[in-house]
């Protein structure tokens, strides 16, 4: 009988509702979203569990732990999602979102990748623009105004649904497992958001207006 992986020396205390997850082979809490390869049978990461996605929306669980949500609702976005306001992945507890800022290997590391070794059989891109590294800066952003809207796939992405994160009730900004400051988070926000305006200037002048009307709105939320 194999042993039971023992939590990692070093981490922060789990908040109370992380308790009950199972810890992988390094003593990570494994979240409640991440999908097991169907070969291997380890948790895989990158990938997000589709009917666990659903049961979250629908029963308004978190997506880290998977206990239902209270008042108080945060998402863990990139700088990105600052301007556009969209998120794929459902809201989260503060307490666990603040731990996953803190504690999760490629939230903390701005040099990582996302691996593409041993991909998940039949796995999709996520609909939207998706960060194929870490941006540098997280953002927790709560919200109490944030909407479900349905998106039309392109080709060659899963049909999902998005989150519209609204306006938000607090803005916090981090970078290797600490709060950011002001110069990371410009900067950080600078090069993710040069995405959307290249997106943008693909698409016509109509498209590149729209683009520079969320940029401005999104600066309001830089820390100063």
């Amino acid at each position: 009988m194999s042993k039971k992986p023992a939590y990692r020396d070093g981490l922060p205390d789990r908040p109370a509702h992380m308790l009950a997850l199972p810890l992988d082979r390094r003593g990570y809490p494994i979240p409640k979203f991440v999908a097991y390869h169907p070969t291997t049978g380890e948790p895989d990461f990158r990938v997000v569990d589709a009917e666990f996605m659903a049961r979250a929306r629908f029963h308004k669980l978190c997506f880290l732990c998977g206990q239902p949500l209270g008042r108080h609702q945060f998402f863990v976005v990139g700088p990105m999602c600052i301007a556009n306001r969209i998120s794929a992945e459902p809201p989260t507890h503060g307490a666990c979102a603040r731990y996953a800022l803190e504690v999760c290997p490629f939230l903390t590391r701005p040099e990582a990748i996302r691996r593409e070794a041993n991909p998940m059989p039949g796995k999709k891109l996520p609909p939207g623009i998706m960060e194929r590294g870490n941006p540098g800066v997280s953002v927790l952003w709560e919200s109490r105004t944030w909407k479900r809207y349905d998106h039309r796939a392109v080709p060659g992405t899963v049909s999902s649904t998005l989150i519209d994160i609204g306006e938000p009730v607090t803005v916090e900004w981090f970078t290797k497992g600490r709060r950011a400051t002001p110069d990371e988070a410009r900067e950080g926000y600078e090069a993710s958001v040069a995405k959307l305006r290249h997106a943008a200037e693909q698409e016509g002048p109509d498209a590149v207006k729209h683009f520079e009307g969320l940029d401005a709105a999104a600066r309001r939320f830089l820390p100063q």
